[in-house]
């Protein structure tokens, strides 16, 4: 397994401090939308790492951590909890110093603007390029029904501003891809394809550099959420690319199914008859309300749990400097439900 990959395992098992499992560590790298993985994103100041290992299977995770423990980096205590070691975090910083676009990664707040950005410009180009030349038929890089909709509305018609914008179009990428080390801008580059110009896939960028799949993914992501940024925050200097972004919106606030228990609530439906609604189990519906109160600013947090409540749960986490919820459900009086203090630790990680 690559330097990347557990560098990026090694630094979230280390954010969890045996606060959560070694899955809660995949589930998050992996970008899984559950209400435990968004909240711990949250909770422990991870969420810029969601989704950046989405093509890591469990097993090739699994046994990133087996090699991490071999090598002293980590101690695993009953299979599912591990213990950063002091070499660990060593090796930890020595990660984030190599790659330190990593410490502006922002998984979870770009995942709605990465990909279908990503998409829009590989084919825009692909079409744009070939217009110019004359020449009407290729076949699509992407089948996405929704991508081709979005570039023939932004085809230019005539001959002369197809031309005229694909000469903007040059001048504004190699402005963005000028500092960047030429590794990412490689994996960016050789992935477009044009008139004439087959681009090559991920898998054949990798081999050509001498690195892994998921890390040229990794690297590949990192660059596009930068330019995301840079181009949101700088339309005047790349107004064609802000083009690509200027009807997207980032990531949705809740899941779908949270979604729909929202609408339900918001009708005046209680957490038990929401349950019996969408016949879902109580637990299930809980993970929404744990979603609303991290996601919703406006959420009643005060009706599921009384401010006395609140305070208690706040001076425990900061006086334990704990967010198990065992641990801090031992220190409150019965009264006080797991369901209680999942949704105070939603609020506390905003």
């Amino acid at each position: 397994m690559n330097e990347l990959t557990e560098g990026l395992i090694l630094t979230t098992l280390e954010a969890f401090g045996e606060e959560r499992t070694i899955y809660g560590a995949y589930h998050l790298l992996q970008g899984k939308r559950s209400a435990q993985t968004i909240q711990d994103g949250h909770l422990f100041h991870l969420s810029g790492f969601f989704g950046l290992l989405s093509a890591l299977t469990r097993d090739s995770f699994t046994s990133t951590v087996k090699q991490l423990e071999r090598s002293g980096c980590l101690v695993l205590q009953n299979e599912n909890y591990a213990s950063v070691t002091k070499a660990g975090r060593e090796k930890s910083r020595e990660f984030l110093q190599k790659y330190p676009s990593i410490k502006k990664a922002d998984g979870w707040n770009l995942k709605g603007l990465v990909k279908p950005f990503w998409l829009r410009l590989t084919l825009y180009v692909q079409a744009l390029s070939h217009l110019a030349a004359g020449e009407n038929e290729f076949y699509p890089v992407t089948l996405d029904r929704r991508v081709h909709r979005w570039v023939k509305q932004h085809l230019p018609t005539s001959i002369e501003d197809r031309q005229l914008r694909l000469d903007k179009l040059y001048h504004e990428l190699t402005a963005l891809l000028e500092g960047v080390p030429a590794q990412e801008a490689e994996i960016f580059v050789q992935q477009l394809s044009g008139y004439k110009r087959y681009g090559l896939t991920l898998e054949q960028v990798a081999a050509i550099l001498k690195i892994t799949v998921i890390e040229a993914d990794v690297l590949h992501q990192l660059l596009i959420q930068r330019i995301v940024r840079t181009v949101r925050g700088e339309k005047k200097q790349f107004p064609l690319l802000h083009l690509f972004i200027s009807d997207l919106h980032e990531s949705q606030s809740l899941t779908a199914s949270a979604e729909k228990t929202y609408k339900l609530y918001q009708a005046g439906y209680s957490l038990e008859q929401i349950a019996s609604i969408r016949k879902l189990k109580i637990s299930t519906v809980e993970d929404h309300f744990v979603e609303f109160s991290l996601q919703i600013p406006t959420f009643p947090l005060r009706d599921f749990v009384p401010e006395s409540i609140q305070e208690d749960i706040k001076r425990i986490v900061q006086t334990k400097q704990t967010k198990r919820l065992r641990v801090i459900k031992e220190e409150l009086n019965q009264e006080t439900s797991y369901f209680m203090i999942r949704l105070m630790l939603a609020k506390l990680g905003e």
